[in-house]
């Protein structure tokens, strides 16, 4: 297994000078220090100065005051979200009332509004919202799409741009891989792309052309999936348990070009308990290895379901986004607790995470 880019156009060519990252991408960067922190810190270095309206600012507000409210944070997280804005220069504008737009989402509504008044572009982690945007004539990004824009200027990719985890849960979690293989056709070879100990195998059968994961309670899923040398290919599974009817439901997706299958299935119990040890592009016992590159490999507790799955399929360079809203809230309470006992600043917390978005390595993701 390698990791491997192939050149290619930038996806950030050709947009206005201003962005506007939507309030969870502001969450995101300012308490989980992911790939957002980072896309706000080196947007700027390409051209690109982000503006958000008192609406999105009032909507991120709105969530760390439930947050202090629900745990009865004493430190001040609404001046440390402040500060945020005021070292990243994110401007703050209005945006009048307009009538409802076509295709996008009620709770998007603002979003979409102020980059049409103010001639912006958006970066959001929703392929939702990507895909909506795309029908009303906007134009949206993902954070990935600035790396994307570094590599096609000749950045090197990093361990960090390719796997983007978070744990998995016993009700719920996701799969997704993007991957190169370097062989095509049919054979009789078995190649990993991860295996989890406590979960199963996801591995591609070559000899049936197919894809499939095996559970380790012995259930398995699988799809037909053509292998194509050097072509971008696109797994995703996912699964959600049902405690109403304690069943689980398992969907399984692939993607190679024009190509795509799904299926769908439901089993008794849980499938996930005691999560362990993982490989990735290989199996547990170290062998079964695939012969490719593995361009991206998400992994979190949310479920994947099909339409998601076919959504993402057809957004280049998208990937679920592994952050659930408990995550987010969760990353919230642990800063203000930390703040709260530590003693440290507002201004010398946002100074260090600047430090270590820079560094790139100590991101969390």
């Amino acid at each position: 297994m390698s990791i491997f880019r192939f050149p290619s156009n930038s996806p950030l060519a050709d947009l206005p000078r201003s962005y506007i990252p939507d309030a969870n991408i502001l969450l995101s960067a300012f308490f989980i220090r992911s790939l957002s922190l980072y896309a706000l810190l080196r947007l700027p270095d390409h051209g690109f100065s982000p503006i958000i309206t008192s609406e999105i600012k009032d909507e991120a507000l709105a969530q760390i005051r439930k947050v202090q409210t629900k745990h009865g944070l004493t430190c001040n997280l609404e001046h440390l979200f402040e500060y945020n804005l005021e070292i990243y220069n994110i401007r703050v504008k209005d945006c009048p009332l307009s009538q409802p737009l076509d295709y996008i989402n009620k709770n998007d509504q603002h979003v979409a509004r102020a980059a049409l008044h103010l001639g912006s572009w958006i970066l959001t982690n929703d392929t939702d919202l990507i895909l909506e945007t795309q029908k009303a004539n906007i134009q949206s990004r993902l954070p990935w799409d600035l790396i994307e824009h570094q590599l096609a200027l000749g950045r090197q990719m990093t361990m960090e741009d390719v796997f983007v985890t978070r744990p998995i849960k016993q009700t719920s979690g996701t799969i997704y891989i993007r991957f190169i293989p370097h062989w095509s056709g049919t054979g009789t070879y078995i190649a990993t792309l991860t295996e989890i100990e406590g979960l199963g195998k996801l591995w591609l059968d070559g000899t049936h052309s197919r894809c499939v994961m095996s559970l380790e309670n012995g259930h398995e899923i699988s799809i037909k999936i053509p292998i194509t040398h050097f072509s971008t290919h696109i797994i995703g599974f996912g699964y959600s348990h049902d405690a109403s009817v304690n069943k689980t439901k398992l969907t399984l997706g692939g993607n190679n070009g024009p190509i795509q299958d799904f299926c769908t299935k439901r089993i008794s119990g849980f499938i996930c308990d005691n999560v362990g040890k993982q490989s990735v592009g290989h199996s547990l016992k170290n062998n079964e290895h695939i012969n490719g590159s593995i361009k991206s490999f998400v992994m979190g507790p949310t479920s994947l379901s099909k339409s998601k799955m076919k959504a993402l399929f057809g957004i280049p360079n998208a990937s679920p986004n592994p952050f659930d809203t408990d995550t987010l809230s969760d990353a919230i309470l642990n800063l203000g607790m930390e703040l709260q006992h530590s003693g440290i600043s507002v201004e010398e917390y946002v100074s260090k995470a600047k430090l270590h978005a820079a560094i790139r390595g100590s991101v969390i993701y």
